[in-house]
């Protein structure tokens, strides 16, 4: 399941992706919760933004009749939405929407969508492993992560690794680390500061 954020002839669009293969449908904004009759955007804490949060958080919890939809609206409006680069398009996991979410926000229920149950820890081993590489391979600030040697080194990884690497490649967006652009991982400034 992911959130597909496009560029339009100029115009955000937000779209809900259920299924790997599926279609995606447009992402309806929450008048109900939050009162904008503009449309969406990311990259900063305005309207179009908080509209976005609230249709991401309303999605994501619709289920959860224990949640808090304002409080998680805010944490993905903080942490996620307002960070991401508001000139380019995005793909935002489940995985990634669950995991800045704070734990309160689903006053002790399971999270929505656990589909990979791919641990927190697995993760962060991933993370690690993809800056080990981008460091072995000498990447400056500007270039691109090695898409294709990566997947030839996942011939040898287990099913949980692989799970792990999107949302590895997820949370190192969030942390600056990377930039996304067309479906290829930029190493940033902050980025090779990071890793040397």
């Amino acid at each position: 399941m992911k959130i597909l954020l496009r560029k339009i002839e100029g115009a955000n669009v937000a779209l809900f992706q259920s299924e790997k293969d599926s279609t995606p449908e447009l992402l309806p904004t929450r008048y109900d919760l939050f009162k904008y009759r503009g449309g969406v955007a990311w990259g900063y804490k305005g309207s179009g933004a908080q509209n976005l949060s609230y249709a991401i958080a309303a999605r994501f919890l619709e289920y959860n009749v224990n949640s808090d939809i304002d409080a998680a609206a805010q944490t993905l409006l903080n942490n996620l939405v307002s960070k991401l680069n508001g000139d380019l398009k995005h793909d935002i996991s489940f995985e990634l929407i669950s995991k800045t979410l704070n734990e309160s926000v689903f006053d002790g229920a399971e999270p929505l969508y656990n589909e990979t149950s791919v641990q927190s820890s697995q993760v962060e081993d991933m993370k690690h492993f993809l800056l080990k590489m981008a460091k072995e391979l000498n990447l400056d600030e500007g270039h691109t992560f090695p898409i294709r040697l990566l997947m030839t080194k996942m011939t040898r990884m287990n099913p949980k690794e692989k799970e792990a690497i999107e949302p590895a490649f997820d949370s190192l967006v969030i942390d600056g680390i990377f930039e996304k652009r067309d479906d290829s991982y930029f190493l940033t400034e902050n980025g090779k500061n990071t890793i040397y």
